[in-house]
C-alpha cells in the first residue's frame, strides 16, 4: 500500500504546500493523497486513512486560502451567516452560489449549493421547499455522471422526503441511492445510511418485515469496515441505524428498547456536533429533533417527567440556534 509521508502525528504546512509555479502540480499531489486514502480504506488501515483524510483537508484549506475564488468566498459568507442565525442572508447567498455555478456550464456544479439550500429549509421547517430543492440537487447530480455526488444528493432527497411525510418518494430515492453507491469499502458508510433511510421509508409504509431486513443490512455495512476517529460520517451512520432501531421498537410498542436505542442515536448525534469542523447548526438541530422524538416515546411509555426533560433540552438547543419551535 502506498504510504503517506508524515513528520509527526499532525501534518505540517511544509508537508503539503502547493507548488507556487504550478497549480496543476498541487492538484496532482492532492489527487495522490485521495488515492492513498482510498487504498488505506480498502486495506482496512484506518489509521493511515485518517492521516490521509486530515492531510487532504489541510491541503484543501491551504489551497482555498492561497487561491480564493468567488465560489469559495460566497461559501464562507454563507457559513458565517448560518452560524450567526442570519437565515435570510444564508438563503440569499446560496441562491447566489446556484446562479454562479449555473453560469459555469459544467454538469453537477449546482448540486452542492442546491443541497445546502435544501438543508437550510429543512432546518427552518420549510419542508416542501426543502424537498423541492433536494430534487433539483439530484437532477443536477444525475447530469454530472459522478456516482458519489449522486448518492449524496439522493441521501439529501430521501431525508427531506421522510421529513415531509413523502414516504413513497423517500423509498424511491433511497433505492436509487443503493443502486449508485460504490460497491466497495469506500461505499460502506453511505450504503449503511441508505439502508437505514430505506428502512425508515418501509416502516412508514407499514412494511415492518422489510424495514427489519434493511436494519440488518445497515448494521452489516456499518460493521464491515473500521471506523474513523475523525469526521462526522461514521457518527451520522451510527445515529441513523439507532434511529431506525428506535422506530422499529416503538412500532412494536417496546418503548424501553426504543428509548435505549434513541438515546444511543442522540449520543452519536452529539459526536457529530463535536466532530464538525464548521460552526454549522445542522448537527445541533439533529440532536434537538431526536430529543423531541425521545419526548414523544417517553410520553407513550407513560413517563411525563422524562418527556418534559427531553423536550426542554430540545427547546434549549433550538434557542441556541436562534430558532424557536413549538
Amino acid at each position: 500500500m502506498e504510504q503517506i509521508s508524515m513528520k509527526s502525528e499532525s501534518a505540517q504546512p511544509g508537508d503539503f504546500q502547493p507548488d507556487a509555479t504550478s497549480h496543476d502540480a498541487f492538484m496532482r499531489k492532492f489527487q495522490g493523497v485521495i488515492e492513498s486514502y482510498a487504498k488505506a480504506v480498502n486495506a482496512d488501515d484506518q489509521e493511515q486513512a485518517d492521516k490521509a483524510a486530515m492531510l487532504a483537508l489541510m491541503m484543501a484549506s491551504m489551497d482555498a486560502m492561497e487561491n480564493p475564488t468567488p465560489y469559495l468566498q460566497l461559501s464562507e459568507k454563507a457559513s458565517e451567516q448560518l452560524a450567526a442565525g442570519n437565515w435570510q442572508g444564508a438563503e440569499d447567498t446560496y441562491r447566489e452560489l446556484i446562479a454562479l455555478e449555473e453560469h459555469g456550464g459544467k454538469p453537477g456544479q449546482t448540486t452542492k449549493p442546491l443541497m445546502d439550500l435544501s438543508r437550510l429549509f429543512y432546518l427552518l421547517g420549510r419542508l416542501e421547499e426543502a424537498w423541492f430543492f433536494s430534487r433539483k440537487a439530484t437532477e443536477s447530480a444525475r447530469a454530472s455522471d459522478i456516482s458519489t455526488l449522486l448518492a449524496m444528493a439522493l441521501d439529501c432527497e430521501t431525508t427531506s422526503a421522510l421529513a415531509s411525510g413523502k414516504t413513497t418518494e423517500a423509498l424511491a430515492a433511497a433505492e436509487e441511492g443503493l443502486r449508485v453507491i460504490d460497491p466497495g469499502k469506500m461505499g460502506d458508510l453511505m450504503r449503511a445510511m441508505a439502508y437505514a433511510n430505506r428502512g425508515r421509508a418501509c416502516l412508514g409504509l407499514g412494511d415492518v418485515s422489510r424495514a427489519e431486513k434493511d436494519r440488518e443490512a445497515a448494521w452489516a455495512n456499518l460493521r464491515a469496515r473500521k471506523q474513523s476517529r475523525i469526521g462526522t460520517g461514521p457518527a451520522v451512520a451510527f445515529a441513523r441505524c439507532f434511529e431506525l432501531e428506535a422506530e422499529l421498537h416503538a412500532r412494536q410498542k417496546r418503548f424501553p428498547e426504543a428509548i435505549s436505542a434513541l438515546k444511543q442515536a442522540i449520543e452519536y448525534r452529539r459526536q457529530c456536533v463535536d466532530r464538525s469542523i464548521e460552526r454549522s447548526p445542522h448537527p445541533t438541530a439533529a440532536v434537538a429533533r431526536d430529543l423531541e422524538r425521545l419526548a414523544e416515546i417517553h410520553r407513550q411509555n407513560g413517563d411525563k417527567v422524562a418527556a418534559g426533560e427531553a423536550l426542554e433540552e430540545a427547546a434549549e438547543l433550538w434557542r441556541q440556534l436562534h430558532l424557536h419551535r413549538l
